[in-house]
């Protein structure tokens, strides 16, 4: 009898636990999340992760900052598009001569940058590296969108980079609406 009892206490205590966390989900959502599988993993530990996802010929790379209060996640944000804002500035010539003193990014590979949902988003071209920052056609395969969000409820700071083909048949479309159905839940 005190067997039965011990193991019926037993899994009433695991479907309890097992209903708590499906209550308490946490994390972020975009479209087709589910279908995405992760390639490869550039950093996990308990404060940081860092990986890219794809699915079909579309790319997501995530970082997630753990354990971040709010100012902490408004800080980091500016720290990063500061960074990211500082790819595309003029700048010296590493070398300058006859030809060029300045390096320049034409306007058209510039990153347009956006609000949705309260969180900031830059359109932008990214390298056959799947790098953002460079400014010649041909050496730009890809566009996507790289964006912050904070989800107060885990603690958590997302960096969101989402990037396709460039060629892509509707390609702007697929980008605004991933970075519209990009929510915490």
């Amino acid at each position: 009898m005190k067997k039965k009892f011990f193991l019926l206490s037993l899994l009433i205590i695991v479907l309890l636990l097992m209903v708590n966390k499906l209550s308490n989900k946490s994390g972020i959502y975009f479209s087709d999340k589910e279908k995405y599988q992760l390639q490869e993993t550039y950093e996990k530990t308990s404060e940081i992760f860092r990986g890219l996802y794809q699915f079909d010929k579309n790319y997501v790379r995530l970082e997630i900052n753990k354990n971040i209060d709010s100012q902490q996640a408004s800080l980091l944000i500016k720290t990063k598009a500061n960074k990211f804002e500082q790819l595309f500035q003029n700048d010296m010539a590493p070398y300058p001569g006859e030809v060029s003193k300045v390096t320049t990014c034409n306007e058209e590979y510039k990153p347009k940058s956006v609000l949705v949902n309260g969180n900031l988003f830059y359109k932008a071209y990214l390298n056959s590296r799947n790098q953002f920052g460079s400014c010649i056609e041909e050496q730009l395969p890809y566009r996507g969108v790289i964006g912050y969000i904070y989800c107060s409820k885990e603690k958590y700071l997302y960096q969101i980079e989402y990037f396709l083909d460039k060629n892509s048949i509707d390609g702007e479309q697929k980008i605004n609406n991933f970075i519209s159905n990009l929510k915490c839940f």
